[in-house]
């Protein structure tokens, strides 16, 4: 098999992992369909850098890690199997460092433009908010300052919208803070 090309094909997991090993761009597997993953502007691309690399400052010396845009959620669930590439995410430590993807993700970024928005706000919310391990789920607009952030509760998820980037977006589930100012700078 080839690296992955065109809009979308059929394969099995481990077909979609050795083709996505040679592919240029980026795939994600939903249930058997291997489809391309948009690319995203310029603006999308400076605000999950700027997520990553506040994560990454904030989570030295602590029993957490962040992973970047390059690295695939593994999530299994009733008759489901996806592969996704979310812009940011925070496992818990250890972490083999081989893995090609991570099952147990604790916080998951997904940042907005308008040809994801519908798909991470819908399809990949209702997977991501199965994972067990995932203790928040967060979607940053790209196109303006509004961060919502999904947290699990003991008997379901709460929902809170932050808009001024005077705010700070709590993440007690790994100890930490990332102001909207550091999220949205320019």
């Amino acid at each position: 098999m080839s690296a992955i090309s065109g809009e979308h094909f059929f394969a099995t997991p481990s077909a979609y992992l050795a083709a996505e090993e040679l592919s240029e761009g980026k795939n994600e597997y939903v249930d058997g369909v291997v489809f391309a993953r948009p690319g995203g502007t310029v603006r999308h691309s400076e605000i999950s850098g700027n997520i990553s690399s506040g994560l990454d400052a904030r989570l030295r010396r602590t029993n957490f890690r962040s992973c970047g845009c390059d690295f695939r959620v593994h999530l299994t669930y009733e008759f489901h199997e996806r592969f996704y590439y979310p812009d940011a995410s925070v496992v818990q430590l250890p972490i083999d460092g081989h893995a090609l993807f991570v099952e147990n993700p604790t916080v998951i970024f997904e940042v907005l433009s308008p040809s994801t928005e519908r798909f991470d706000n819908e399809e990949k919310k209702d997977a991501y908010l199965r994972c067990e391990s995932l203790q928040a789920y967060v979607l940053v607009h790209s196109e303006r300052v509004e961060v919502t952030i999904y947290t699990r509760r003991v008997d379901g998820w709460d929902a809170t919208i932050y808009n001024e980037t005077t705010d700070t977006l709590p993440l007690p589930c790994i100890e930490c803070e990332l102001p909207l100012s550091e999220i949205y700078e320019e």
